[in-house]
């Protein structure tokens, strides 16, 4: 599998200086979470749109699905503007979005890739209230199911920049650690 969009460095460009920078910040990411297998959930986020955040949930799940003892879970939470399916080319006809509404199982919504060990929950169809359904007890529940479904895997949470939207702070205290891009 190689995706149409160039900036997907982990995998077009695997040599360069920037799939290397994915691969230390990879690095640091399972030396932080080594000592402890369960804290497997990392939130990306921004300050800002436009910063960066969802490049970087790809290519840093791209480059943990390629270590040999681990594979990853990528979660498009941006409910506003979701963008991993885009980058990635995968067409999703539901996701996050109808997990939260409609009580969709995540695992039934959860698509291959194409790249060996990634897996992506993408957002699902637009919603009007992305803060109710991001804060609901549903949102924490669906963590905990994938948490306990995949303990081996490193879920990676796509979010919405957190300056002007007040769900990332809500997801935040769900997860194990927060990259701020």
């Amino acid at each position: 599998f190689v995706p149409k969009n160039p900036l997907i460095v982990t995998l077009t460009e695997p040599g360069s200086p920037a799939a290397e920078e994915y691969r230390k910040l990879k690095a640091m990411v399972i030396k932080l979470t080594q000592q402890d297998a369960r804290k497997n959930v990392i939130m990306i986020t921004s300050s800002n749109s436009g910063e960066g955040k969802s490049l970087t949930a790809v290519n840093l799940a791209i480059s943990l699905a390629q270590e040999v003892s681990h594979s990853a879970l990528l979660i498009d939470a941006d409910l506003r503007r979701p963008s991993l399916a885009e980058y990635l080319d995968i067409t999703a006809k539901t996701g996050l979005a109808e997990c939260l509404r409609d009580g969709l199982d995540a695992s039934s919504a959860i698509i291959s890739t194409g790249v060996p060990k990634l897996a992506i929950l993408p957002a699902g169809k637009s919603v009007s209230n992305p803060v109710e359904l991001l804060s609901s007890p549903k949102m924490k529940s669906i963590l905990i199911e994938l948490r306990r479904h995949y303990p081996e895997r490193y879920i990676i949470i796509d979010t919405p920049p957190i300056l002007p939207f007040a769900e990332t702070q809500i997801i935040s205290m769900l997860v194990d650690g927060v990259l701020l891009v």
